[in-house]
């Protein structure tokens, strides 16, 4: 298991290279220019009238370089040294910028994603043992429903449902004014965490009904029902361990699915997390802090691939990581 994981991080490190070289080429090729994109009419009256100032900024940010090899290069060594380099718009070093939100969302993202196996899941066993009933048709139109509404409309609905016409809960901000106390902070997570839960939990019902349905045909699973085992321990110990495998797959691509989910969600409620530092790097045309949540965002999405092939053989015994001799 040992060499196969470190046979896995060493295939990661290209395809995170691919990644951030096609997303630095992007931003970098993109139109426009990064530093008259947040420019105020002042500035650029005074650029034009003294555009000298402007092609020494770019000298000295490395802007008048060829994009690749050249601009890539330079940014990759700064990378490897730990250095991320410096927003263009706010002029602080990206890893501040980044590490200032980044536990925010991972508060978010993990509650959201726990909630989503925990909902998701159990809800699924249930529709596949109890195939073809009124539940099983209920709980299904439910989750096609859910899979198919955007997480904007359901924020949206949300809010309008829990804090505008109930008042249970806020509408946006991760802390009352006055307020940063844990419990406070888990009462502002409960409506942007469940909005961005039951969109991933409803993939995860139907994928869970699949799996399922098609391993309580199985004739392991006839056979431990022939010893007189219990439903429960066939459905528990034989039946959903064995079903785990195609799930542990979908949770591990749920993750993309997640983060652009939290860039919307974060939209919505206000929540100062990375989502909302994207779209504000985005919009600014910050391409040094848009290459700094793209490298985050994809070692994130390469680490949790790695976990779900490590979830295989926890979960499936018949699964061993070894080189065939």
């Amino acid at each position: 298991m040992g060499a196969y994981i470190v046979r896995r991080i060493l295939i990661s490190i290209p395809v995170l290279l691919g990644i951030t070289i096609i997303g630095f080429i992007a931003l970098r090729a993109a139109p426009g220019d990064p530093l008259l994109a947040t420019a105020n009419p002042d500035v650029l009256a005074n650029l034009a009238q003294h555009p000298e100032i402007l092609e020494a900024e770019r000298h000295a940010l490395g802007f008048d370089q060829p994009i690749f090899p050249n601009q890539y290069v330079a940014w990759l060594g700064h990378v490897l040294q730990g250095d991320l380099g410096y927003s263009i718009t706010s002029h602080r070093p990206i890893s501040s910028e980044i590490g200032s939100r980044i536990l925010s969302t991972l508060f978010l993202m993990v509650t959201a994603m726990t909630l989503a196996v925990v909902i998701g899941i159990p809800i699924g066993v249930i529709t596949a043992v109890r195939q073809y009933s009124r539940v099983d048709y209920g709980l299904n139109a439910l989750a096609i429903f859910l899979a198919s509404t955007p997480v904007f409309v359901l924020g949206l609905i949300a809010i309008y449902v829990f804090a505008v016409n109930l008042h249970w809960l806020p509408t946006s901000d991760q802390h009352t004014a006055g307020k940063s106390d844990f419990p406070d902070a888990l009462y502002h997570l409960v409506l942007p965490a469940s909005v961005l839960a039951i969109v991933n939990a409803a993939p995860l019902v139907r994928y869970t009904r699949a799996s399922m349905l098609d391993v309580l045909s199985s004739e392991y699973v006839t056979t431990a029902r022939s010893k007189g085992l219990g439903s429960r321990v066939v459905i528990l110990r034989h039946a959903l361990r064995n079903g785990l495998i195609p799930i542990i797959t979908l949770v591990a691509l749920l993750i993309p699915e997640l983060v652009a989910g939290a860039v919307i969600t974060e939209q919505i409620f206000n929540w100062n997390g990375m989502g909302q530092l994207a779209v504000h790097a985005a919009d600014s045309r910050d391409p040094s802090l848009m290459m700094g949540i793209i490298l985050i965002v994809g070692t994130a999405v390469l680490f949790a691939n790695i976990v779900a092939d490590i979830g295989y053989a926890v979960a499936d015994p018949r699964v061993r990581y070894v080189r065939p001799r």
